[in-house]
């Protein structure tokens, strides 16, 4: 039996020697979904952006741009559902940040507890 100063001296030792256990390659996937959320959100808002600023002469694009919008209201509900429970008329300088990276990271851990039970389902 060992003692728990040799247990975490073990419990360190393994993790800084890049061993995976199953919880952290599932916060891996967590964070890496939800930086290909971010991404993805980023991309849609320029596409947005830049399709919106073309002139109508030229291409009537604005279809196209109603559903991307839709597409980036989908991805964004988390966040603007806690922007619209905020109570005061202001927000704090910072609560647009955190709660962008709070719906990235909800994204991110619905798409990766997705994946793990897609794969157990398909062993």
């Amino acid at each position: 039996m060992c003692s728990p100063g040799e247990t975490l001296a073990l419990a360190l030792f393994h993790l800084s020697n890049g061993a995976q256990t199953p919880r952290r390659r599932f916060i891996k996937s967590v964070l890496l979904w939800a930086l290909l959320h971010y991404v993805l959100l980023s991309s849609l808002g320029f596409a947005i952006f830049l399709l919106s600023h073309l002139p109508p002469k030229v291409l009537h694009l604005d279809p196209a741009i109603f559903v991307l919008v839709q597409i980036e209201n989908v991805l964004l509900a988390l966040r603007k559902l806690l922007l619209w429970l905020w109570p005061f008329e202001r927000t704090p300088r910072g609560l647009g940040f955190v709660l962008t990276v709070v719906n990235s990271l909800a994204w991110g851990f619905a798409l990766a507890a997705l994946r793990a039970c897609w794969r157990k389902a398909a062993v």
